[in-house]
């Protein structure tokens, strides 16, 4: 029993260093993209951006990446919002700020990204940029499940197995910290 959920936190250790990366499989090449992109179509901005990130159809670019992620969040693309998470998380771009990370992040959660539920609550648990707060990290897990979010699951069973937060959920009544302005 101790061998295995040992097993498990050296599992979550290792996943909790890398952070989300939503994946998609756009079906454009680059220059179709780039040209939607031009006249202000914030999915074709977000293709332009994930593609540049990933170096998939053309060169891997990170300032290229940050600059149409931030033109597609400025049109409110919610996975752009993400994204700039990751690459403030990360220090892909821009110097690294996990308390813009968490900006992002919070922005992309409450609006529902799933994978921004996970990383925000990844942070919670890790304290970084935000006070360790296992019943936060608890609160945005359990917005990921609701979507069917199996990482997130995983995740909160972790917070279960160290005994940070009660199993059973209707002992904790909690809202989150902040909510996006």
């Amino acid at each position: 029993m101790i061998v295995q959920f040992k097993s498990k936190l050296i599992i979550y250790f290792l996943l909790s260093i890398f952070v989300i990366v939503p994946t998609h499989g756009f079906s454009g090449t680059f220059d179709e993209y780039f040209q939607q992109a031009k006249e202000g179509n914030s999915e074709a901005q977000y293709a332009i951006a994930m593609m540049y990130y990933k170096g998939e159809g053309t060169y891997q670019d990170f300032n290229e990446a940050l600059k149409w992620f931030r033109k597609a969040a400025g049109e409110g693309n919610i996975d752009a919002w993400h994204m700039l998470g990751v690459m403030y998380f990360n220090g892909e771009g821009v110097s690294q700020s996990y308390k813009q990370a968490e900006k992002w992040y919070r922005k992309a959660a409450e609006f529902g990204s799933v994978a921004a539920q996970n990383n925000l609550g990844m942070m919670y648990v890790e304290g970084q940029g935000v006070s360790q707060d296992y019943k936060e990290a608890a609160y945005w897990y359990r917005k990921a499940i609701a979507q069917g979010d199996a990482r997130a699951k995983f995740n909160l069973n972790i917070l279960y197995q160290k005994g940070v937060i009660p199993k059973d959920k209707k002992k904790i009544n909690h809202q989150p910290t902040q909510q996006v302005k």
